[in-house]
C-alpha cells in the first residue's frame, strides 16, 4: 500500500516502510485518545457491566 503526504497512518495497528529518503510524521492523538486506548477502555466497560 503506498502513502502519500497527509494520509493518515495507523503505527500501532500497521506499519510503514519508508523505501527512499526522510520520513517526517506528526502525531496527532497519544495516551488516553489514541483509537487502541478507546477499544480498550470499551472492552474493560462491556467485561465489567456483565459481571
Amino acid at each position: 500500500m503506498y502513502k502519500s503526504s497527509g494520509d493518515m497512518l495507523f503505527l500501532a495497528i500497521a506499519g510503514a516502510v519508508n523505501g527512499e529518503g526522510a520520513l517526517t510524521l506528526k502525531v496527532t492523538r497519544t495516551g488516553d485518545k489514541t483509537t487502541l486506548s478507546q477499544i480498550m477502555r470499551m472492552v474493560e466497560e462491556a467485561q465489567t457491566s456483565k459481571s
